[in-house]
């Protein structure tokens, strides 16, 4: 059996460079990504998750002037979507077995500290205060854009990952101007999933008020290209909730992997199903009642006063209701994969013959799926 290609981050390593990053440290951060999405423990955030969100890159451009971005600023924009492709999910700490690839965690050592309950901290201003100027620096626009503090504990399950990812990001990408930063940061910032519907006007307020030394603040134009651009690639990165149900189903299986689910023992299978099932039903009750959402969106007035959004209204209502059918559709099958395998234990299976034995015997149990609303808009490949 031939091994499965690799799919390339190429284009990212010629972003990074047209950004200023020496050709050498920009092919280096394509190889680390590539050794990050590479690990056995990788199931679903792999490197042909990087690659798809980074097809995003040559298509942002279009999408940024055709809402009124100038053409350099949508470039820049389509550069730092690139990199930001790779990087993001370099670090996830819960499919990785609680750590951290050795060439990226010495990168973000000097910015945070590991506590014994699997989170990390960020070093305390004291320690900021040691750290070279451009590391000051570097930490300053991350937390600035989160919205994080120094001394603060990150939460495992809310931005750790994207944060640390945005760290590496900024480490494996010198020569940036701070506002390519900001705005790669922001990026990385809007893939912590099922917010607030406002999540990315907040993000575009905290950037607009962000001061780095004597650089100029950021213009009007470029806050927009920025919140529209994180509000794309975060769409993209869920895109499967608006996709083809089958796609999602097999996506479903891969995360239950990666998280630590082992498909030949029915009593993890029950566990895991049961764990996922809850998330689900929490994030559909949290979409019913508004108060949060899987695709977002960004809209600001032009200087002729017109409202220019990313989606239009009637878009993004479809494409959150596309979701909600792919969760209704999960976790019917999350519970018809707990009945096959408390069926099969009650047959005394306590071990299943290989992993896709589970998927077969689901399939039995599980009838059809609901079909997703018809022709929701495309917003990209990408994956949750």
């Amino acid at each position: 059996m031939s091994e499965t290609k690799i799919p390339s981050l190429d284009d990212a390593t010629i972003a990074a460079t047209a950004l200023g990053v020496p050709p050498t440290i920009a092919a280096k951060g394509t190889q680390f990504a590539t050794e990050a999405g590479s690990q056995p423990t990788r199931y679903y955030h792999t490197v042909a998750h990087f690659a798809d969100l980074l097809a995003g890159s040559h298509t942002i451009a279009a999408t940024l002037t055709g809402r009124g971005i100038d053409r350099p600023t949508a470039q820049t924009m389509a550069n730092l979507y690139a990199i930001a492709a790779r990087d993001h999910d370099t670090v996830y700490i819960g499919a990785d077995g609680g750590r951290i690839t050795p060439p990226i965690e010495a990168g973000i050592r000097p910015y945070v500290t590991p506590t014994q309950t699997g989170e990390y901290r960020i070093i305390d201003t004291h320690a900021m205060g040691k750290l070279a100027s451009i590391q000051q620096q570097n930490l300053e626009i991350a937390m600035d854009v989160f919205g994080f503090k120094a001394g603060e504990k990150l939460n495992k399950f809310a931005g750790q990952n994207e944060f640390l990812s945005a760290l590496h990001s900024l480490e494996i990408n010198p020569n940036l101007t701070p506002d390519a930063k900001i705005g790669l940061v922001a990026i990385h910032q809007a893939t912590i999933p099922f917010v607030a519907p406002d999540a990315t006007q907040q993000l575009a307020t905290r950037i607009e008020t962000i001061k780095v030394d004597d650089a100029p603040a950021l213009t009007r134009n470029e806050v927009h290209a920025i919140a529209l651009t994180a509000a794309d690639f975060a769409n993209r990165d869920v895109a499967s909730f608006a996709g083809n149900a089958i796609d999602f189903q097999n996506g479903t299986y891969a995360l239950l992997q990666e998280m630590g689910a082992d498909f030949t023992r029915p009593t993890s299978i029950i566990e895991s199903a049961n764990r996922q099932a809850t998330f689900f039903k929490g994030l559909q009750a949290a979409l019913h009642d508004g108060s949060k959402t899987v695709f977002q969106n960004y809209s600001f007035n032009n200087e002729s006063g017109h409202t220019v959004s990313l989606l239009a209204p009637n878009e993004h209502t479809r494409l959150n209701a596309a979701a909600d059918v792919q969760i209704s559709n999960s976790l019917h099958m999350l519970n018809s994969m707990t009945h096959a395998a408390t069926d099969s234990l009650s047959k005394g299976k306590h071990v299943l013959p290989n992993p896709n034995t589970i998927r077969r015997l689901t399939a039995h149990y599980m009838g059809h799926l609901v079909p997703i609303p018809a022709s929701p808009p495309t917003v990209g490949r990408g994956s949750r």
